[in-house]
């Protein structure tokens, strides 16, 4: 009895998820997605957005056409205000997102009209490091040296990431970064650099590292002096994470909050509310598409990678992990992304 019990069980287990393919394939046969993208064509999200739409349709039932659309502005808030308020809620829209998108409700930003937790997430394709460097010729070749004599670093104007990450390295590591800023883009503190206007950069992107400056890699260029991420990008073994160097757990976990957004940092979302068999399929084509070889040739390609992507599941844990850190922790980051 007990076999014929768990055979039934098993029949009416299948039968029900055939059911729901059935149900998803119906929907999206024939249908027209809309790929929003909350950053301006041609940077990072666009590049992996539209990779991804190439080859997403084959992996999702009922095969659908997606067209990217921009919707940039407010640093992704625009995008994401509109998922969670105007958006059909029907698994035709998904977005991907700057990614600190998810925390920001949780820091006190007020233009933020969503929930994170109702969202549902698909993946992130990749994670981010950000690394402290400097030149060759500041003599900083250490985050020691950095935190005993200190150096000057450019970033682009308060509120910004470059900003945001110097003054968390000052306040939970110890550096002495003095901070040089107003300068309008990344490139162009780069570019201070190399002109020996500053002696470094307080977070220069691994992907934009490998991606525009790989002759910063070779020779004599730069030190890099340490990762700002959750776990170190395997290829670079010998560069401390900068959290090897915090003074006690309060700091280790302002810092899990300042560098979550990097750990996740292609996040993909779908509005509130949709169907759960269609947020099932859409994370598992989001996940098939990642293995395609094909997906894979189009990235190496474009000097891209998926180090560190996560699935919907794994996305949805890391940030209800952060909105459960305390609150005086979560205040001490926050006064650092203020003016």
């Amino acid at each position: 009895m007990k076999r014929i019990c768990l055979l039934a069980a098993l029949f009416a287990s299948l039968s029900q998820q055939a059911i729901a393919d059935d149900s998803v394939r119906s929907f999206y046969a024939g249908k027209t997605m809309e790929l929003i993208v909350s950053a301006g064509a041609g940077a990072g999200y666009d590049s992996y957005a539209r990779i991804l739409a190439r080859h997403f349709p084959r992996y999702l039932p009922g095969s659908p056409t997606i067209i990217v659309k921009q919707m940039d502005g407010a640093g992704g808030l625009t995008a994401t205000n509109y998922l969670a308020g105007v958006a059909p809620k029907d698994g035709s829209v998904f977005a991907t997102v700057n990614n600190p998108i998810p925390y920001l409700p949780l820091l006190g930003e007020t233009k933020a009209r969503y929930d994170s937790k109702t969202l549902n997430w698909i993946g992130s394709m990749a994670s981010e490091v950000g690394l402290l460097v400097s030149t060759r010729a500041s003599g900083v070749d250490s985050i020691e040296k950095a935190i005993s004599t200190g150096m000057t670093v450019a970033a682009t104007g308060a509120g910004s990431g470059s900003y945001f990450n110097a003054r968390v390295l000052n306040r939970f590591i110890g550096t002495k970064l003095k901070i040089v800023a107003g300068y309008q883009t990344a490139t162009q503190g780069l570019l201070a650099m190399e002109r020996g206007e500053v002696d470094g950069f307080p977070a220069l992107m691994w992907s934009t590292l490998n991606h525009t400056k790989p002759d910063w890699l070779v020779g004599d260029k730069i030190y890099i002096l340490g990762q700002l991420a959750l776990k170190p990008h395997p290829k670079l073994p010998n560069v401390p994470l900068v959290s090897q160097f915090v003074a006690n757990e309060a700091d280790r976990q302002a810092l899990q909050v300042a560098f979550a957004p990097l750990a996740a940092a292609r996040p993909f979302v779908a509005p509130p509310n949709v169907p759960i068999e269609r947020v099932n399929a859409l994370r598992a084509a989001f996940m098939a598409t990642l293995d395609d070889a094909d997906f894979r040739k189009d990235l190496e390609r474009e000097r891209l990678e998926t180090f560190g992507s996560m699935s919907g599941e794994e996305l949805t844990e890391l940030i209800a992990q952060v909105y459960k850190t305390p609150a005086d922790v979560l205040a001490n980051v926050a006064a650092l992304s203020k003016d």
